[in-house]
């Protein structure tokens, strides 16, 4: 107990050693078990489910509990009730509150017992546990930055961030359709390319005579093609004026700016050799 630090602890100063929260998953949740079997309880609302209830005093020790849960799948939300303005006993008789009470609201993924205690595991079984549920409150820009996607070894490529969030940058199980790809760089083409993922499949359409990047950029379109060309299960597919599907003019737009892109091209070249052969005799 010394050497953990939690000899002569009280209430309001209890908290859960780094050792115990930092441990295998049956650890924490045998941890958590005695907490709520001492300072827990089920709590049953008709027509839902069952959720836990926990209240201490210490706030150290809430943020503890709440670590656990979340480490073990679940979710739980906490609000405070204040020592100034509580209302008194009905009875009259003086309450001499000391400290601010933590209560805080558990649900535990299906399959993971909160209690030990009989009576409290009982009561948590007949109503039924489980599902518990995270909802987005809001989503804010935070701005434009430097960013790099990682590819993790799990065969499913999914990862735990921050507040145990699991997330994956990869496209399992999808169909995804990457459209206007002239208008991308080679980098942003590649990292597209990568979060491909098991079960999916991509399809990258674009027009390689409509670019749109600044001058001296590179379109990925243009780029991957040279680097891909050959490489298995990977298929170009070139369309042409008569894969047009719109009005009948479109096709012959398109035809006559192809017939006067290739007309420039020669007095382009025969002018660059002719500004290059003057400096030549001017040497």
């Amino acid at each position: 107990m010394r050497g953990l630090g939690l000899w002569g602890c009280k209430a309001p100063t209890r908290f859960v050693p780094e050792l115990y929260l930092h441990n295998t998953d049956a650890v924490r949740l045998a941890v958590l078990q005695g907490l709520l079997d001492s300072d827990g309880g089920p709590v049953t609302q008709t027509g839902r489910t069952c959720r836990i209830e926990y209240v201490t005093t210490s706030p150290r020790l809430r943020d503890d509990v709440l670590f656990l849960v979340r480490s073990l799948g679940g979710v739980a939300y906490h609000r405070v009730r204040p020592v100034e303005g509580r209302r008194p006993r009905t009875d009259g008789r003086p309450i001499h509150h000391r400290r601010d009470v933590y209560s805080l609201d558990i649900r535990l993924p299906e399959g993971i017992e909160p209690f030990r205690l009989k009576r409290k595991l009982e009561k948590y079984r007949a109503t039924g546990g489980g599902r518990p549920m995270r909802f987005i409150d809001s989503i804010e820009p935070e701005g434009t930055a430097e960013a790099v996607c990682i590819q993790v070894a799990a065969a499913d490529s999914l990862y735990v961030t921050e507040d145990f969030l699991l997330t994956h940058n990869t496209l399992n199980d999808s169909f995804i359709i990457l459209d206007e790809a002239q208008n991308t760089s080679p980098e942003q083409m590649k990292m597209f390319l990568t979060r491909l993922g098991f079960g999916s499949k991509v399809v990258v359409t674009g027009d390689v005579t409509q670019v749109d990047l600044p001058n001296g950029h590179q379109s990925g379109l243009r780029v991957v093609q040279d680097i891909l060309d050959g490489v298995d299960d990977i298929h170009f597919c070139h369309l042409d004026s008569r894969d047009v599907v719109r009005h009948r003019l479109v096709t012959d737009i398109v035809d006559a700016y192809n017939r006067y892109d290739e007309s420039r091209v020669p007095q382009i070249d025969q002018g660059a050799a002719g500004r290059g052969g003057s400096r030549k005799r001017r040497r």
